[in-house]
């Protein structure tokens, strides 16, 4: 463990710049300090030696100074962990991000994160444990508040943190071929690598700004969360046209540049953002699929000035694609994903029309002849399920307000806070969606806002806040069905009309 230490602190071992976005919370590190303390494997990080120049090295927020050096090594496969033990193990490192501020609950046996800001009570801080010494420090200035058993768990959890070996796999620089095979082979956290990853990862070099994750931190930058680094390379091949599913790296001659194709794609990804944010999608977490990204950025590509009654119409087949379930059944969504862009950017031959477009994807996704729409199912609720992230967008739909009665900016909410932002109101069960809303935690209780106004914005009336927690949650579950049924009935607009635009049936007198 103090060997990846010294490595990163040395500048020896980087991370290369297409690998610049850390996603890990708080969460995820307590849990792979978890994993280390009851010695499971956190799996093998994959190296590549190879020459590193004089750089500003970077482990997610920190920022190391790096001389040149012959012998480097590149993670490939690791990033979040390799930061994670850096970020939190170093304790100048840690105080510069909440994330990495992690301690050892002595009384529980277990790891944790700041709660409500401070460091827990009788708990150690992971910076002091990886230093013999340092550690020693630690327990002559605190000895007195522990027992003699405290002692031993902490004097164990040094030992086991410091003598605990993580497997590296290192690739020689000349072994390119090597380095794809085992791309091909390893698992990440239970994950295999992706193709985009292997691509970006073998040709993307350390001063190149465009590839997977550079597109992927870009659109991130816009607030609306991170967005899968295969739908950049299907909307990068979709704009070029054909099949999404081809190989990548036989995808450029010797003359193009892939720099100007990433650069599209951003931009279509771009667009399709803004589109998606106007018909009250305000976030990435809030997507029920990301199957229509792709298809609605490859769209916007070949047709960047859209009709206003073709953008209502795809606005409908968006929301169509969603509310039936496209591409949830045994096929799954490639090949749906495939033939739909396929069809709106045939690579042989020229776009059709947008409403030709809009048409061939309604037909192919069979929902010309749907008749009538599911109703809200009576289920767990859970952030990460489509049905219940519809029901989010029903409840986005009444602009809920914070205890102030401002009107909450739910992408940035989300932005900041991920899926917590989506908070209970009550003791009770987190899997009812009647105890569900907008709040934070430290927004207190939902009670004490008073204004009728405020208190619909959340489903609420004034006899629930006077009531028991079960009768509101029950009063509460009722709303949002109702309002979510009428919500997603609007949507699909089963009653729209498959016609051309007005603008086009008008003739110059």
């Amino acid at each position: 463990m103090g060997t990846i230490i010294d490595l990163a602190r040395s500048g020896q071992m980087r991370i290369p710049h297409f690998q610049r976005s850390f996603v890990w919370d708080a969460g995820d590190v307590v849990k792979l300090f978890d994993s280390i303390y009851r010695g499971f494997p956190i799996g093998t990080l994959l190296l590549w030696k190879k020459p590193v120049k004089k750089d500003r090295a970077q482990f997610g927020p920190i920022w190391i100074d790096a001389e040149a050096h012959n012998g480097g090594l590149i993670v490939v496969d690791g990033q979040q962990r390799v930061t994670t033990l850096i970020a939190s193990l170093v304790r100048d490192f840690a105080l510069q991000d909440p994330r990495f501020q992690i301690f050892f609950d002595i009384e529980k046996r277990r790891f944790s994160g700041l709660i409500n800001g401070r460091q827990p009570s009788r708990s150690v801080p992971v910076t002091e444990i990886l230093s013999s010494k340092a550690l020693l420090s630690w327990l002559r200035e605190n000895g007195d508040d522990l027992t003699d058993e405290d002692l031993d768990i902490v004097d164990d959890l040094g030992g086991t943190i410091r003598d605990y070996k993580v497997p590296v796999y290192v690739v020689p620089e000349q072994d390119e071929s090597v380095l794809r095979e085992v791309f091909d082979r390893v698992n990440s956290a239970g994950r295999p690598i992706t193709r985009s990853q292997i691509f970006h990862a073998l040709f993307a070099g350390s001063d190149e700004w465009a590839s997977p994750r550079a597109v992927v931190d870009s659109i991130a930058a816009l607030g609306f969360g991170q967005v899968d680094e295969n739908r950049v390379l299907q909307t990068l091949l979709g704009i070029r046209g054909g099949d999404v599913m081809r190989d990548i790296h036989a995808e450029f001659r010797s003359d193009e540049s892939p720099d100007e194709w990433y650069q599209k794609a951003e931009d279509a990804l771009t667009r399709a953002v803004d589109f998606m944010r106007g018909i009250g999608v305000p976030h990435a977490l809030l997507l029920p699929n990301t199957l229509p990204l792709p298809v609605l950025a490859v769209f916007l590509h070949r047709h960047p000035e859209l009709d206003p009654w073709n953008a209502r119409l795809l606005e409908t087949w968006i929301w169509r694609s969603w509310i039936f379930g496209i591409g949830t059944g045994t096929g799954g969504q490639t090949p749906i994903l495939r033939k739909a862009i396929s069809l709106i950017s045939p690579r042989t031959h020229g776009s059709p029309s947008q409403l030709d477009a809009y048409q061939d994807l309604l037909s192919l996704y069979g929902l010309l002849d749907k008749a009538g729409m599911r109703s809200i199912e009576e289920e767990k609720f859970a952030t990460d399920k489509a049905s219940s992230r519809l029901v989010l967008l029903a409840m986005a739909d009444l602009s809920p307000v914070d205890p102030h009665g401002r009107p909450i900016d739910i992408g940035d909410l989300l932005n900041r806070y991920g899926t917590g932002a989506v908070g209970s109101l009550t003791a009770g069960p987190r899997q009812d969606v009647g105890n569900r809303s907008f709040w934070l935690k430290e927004w207190g209780d939902v009670r004490a806002m008073q204004s009728p106004v405020d208190l619909q914005s959340h489903f609420l009336t004034i006899d629930d806040i006077h009531g028991d927690d079960p009768a509101m949650i029950e009063a509460r579950r009722l709303r949002i069905r109702a309002h979510a049924e009428k919500f997603l009935a609007v949507r699909v607009d089963e009653g729209l009309s498959l016609r051309p635009p007005l603008s086009s049936l008008l003739v110059a007198d």
